[in-house]
């Protein structure tokens, strides 16, 4: 794997918090209520915004504006080798929260939250 297992990163960053620094922000979280989430990333770096500004940024955060967005899309769109993006192709899917469950089968979830289960123990 060209960036490492997803697991290990997770509970590698899982061990550190504000204390360290470090602000941990999750997709749910951010699909609830976005302009609360970027409001929180604001303050943690210590450049609070006013309500316009943090609705210009909700506006163009969200799925839909980032996804669709020409900029975005020529940005990420071209890097093109052949472990991350694809020449012409994107690579946001549906920005939904769950979609996993209409691309993994049963036994590929049951597989997985077994290895989940085994791996993480062994991480303790």
């Amino acid at each position: 794997m060209r960036f490492g297992s997803w697991l290990e990163n997770v509970v590698g960053w899982n061990r550190y918090g504000l204390k360290d620094n470090v602000l941990h922000v999750r997709f749910e979280d951010m699909k609830k209520d976005l302009g609360s989430v970027l409001a929180e990333v604001a303050d943690f770096l210590g450049r609070p915004k006013t309500n316009e500004e943090l609705d210009n940024v909700t506006e163009s955060c969200i799925f839909t504006s980032m996804r669709n967005g020409p900029e975005f899309y020529q940005k990420y769109s071209a890097i093109g080798d052949v472990d991350s993006f694809t020449i012409g192709k994107r690579h946001l899917r549906k920005g939904q929260v769950g979609d996993w469950k209409n691309h993994f089968t049963a036994a590929q979830n049951e597989l997985f939250d077994t290895e989940i289960t085994q791996k993480t123990i062994n991480m303790d």
